[in-house]
């Protein structure tokens, strides 16, 4: 299971290694926070979907793709995932053998925004839990917030609406920051309504019949959604 405390602690990791340029740490950052399934680890966007998520060109979402392949950060497998696009996997053990590359290295891999780890090899390992620690863990959940804010306006732009049916965003902002604090991964939240968006414009043929978002968020349908639907199948006419 990859949380998002574990995603949290990758990414302030490759910040404290002070070695990606603003376009491969933007690339990182949609992949760990929009696209990665935190229950299976798939992640496989298209370059054009993290252009979009980026603001940056395909070109160089291409070139950030290339810079983490070969910082040794992220196994990226060319081809591996759904229609040919990339997977991406992050190396979530840099974390805790220290962060940097090029030769560089570091105790502390997390910087200011992680808590000290106790020594358990110590006498007295719990003195190193202090006031500081706490406050730093409150700043971190504090973002964690802000991050799932941010998630829940790039669920309502991916999510298929009813037109002019009614739809309206604010339950649907409460159903889903209770489903991220449940413990629902965004990420997989996210990948159930682009699906879902999928299966509605394969399928449905009057807006109306699509589910306001506050149900669908409420009913947890994002579960049904994880894969991405089968296009349809052409029939074939009898002679």
């Amino acid at each position: 299971m990859i949380t998002l405390t574990k995603r949290l602690d990758f990414y302030a990791a490759m910040l404290k290694a002070n070695a990606f340029t603003p376009s491969a740490l933007a690339v990182a950052f949609v992949l760990l926070y929009r696209h990665l399934n935190g229950r299976t680890g798939r992640c496989d966007p298209s370059a054009a979907t993290l252009a979009y998520g980026t603001g940056l060109t395909v070109r160089g979402v291409e070139k950030a793709i290339a810079e983490l392949r070969q910082s040794g950060w992220w196994e990226i497998k060319q081809g591996g995932g759904r229609g040919c696009t990339n997977r991406y996997a992050p190396h979530l053990e840099r974390v805790n053998v220290g962060s940097g590359f090029k030769g560089r290295k570091t105790e502390q891999p997390f910087g200011d925004l992680a808590p000290k780890i106790p020594n358990h090899s110590s006498q007295n390992p719990e003195r190193q839990f202090t006031r500081t620690n706490k406050n730093q863990n409150t700043a971190r959940y504090a973002r964690l917030v802000d991050s799932a804010k941010e998630d829940f306006e790039t669920f309502w732009c991916v999510y298929p609406h009813r037109g002019d049916h009614p739809d309206p965003k604010k339950p649907a902002r409460l159903k889903f920051s209770a489903a991220v604090k449940a413990g629902a991964d965004p990420a997989d939240i996210i990948r159930g309504a682009e699906n879902y968006a999928a299966y509605v414009a394969a399928n449905v043929s009057e807006p109306r019949y699509v589910a306001q978002a506050q149900t669908w968020l409420s009913q947890e349908r994002w579960n049904d959604y994880q894969e991405a639907p089968e296009p349809p199948r052409l029939r074939v006419g009898m002679n």
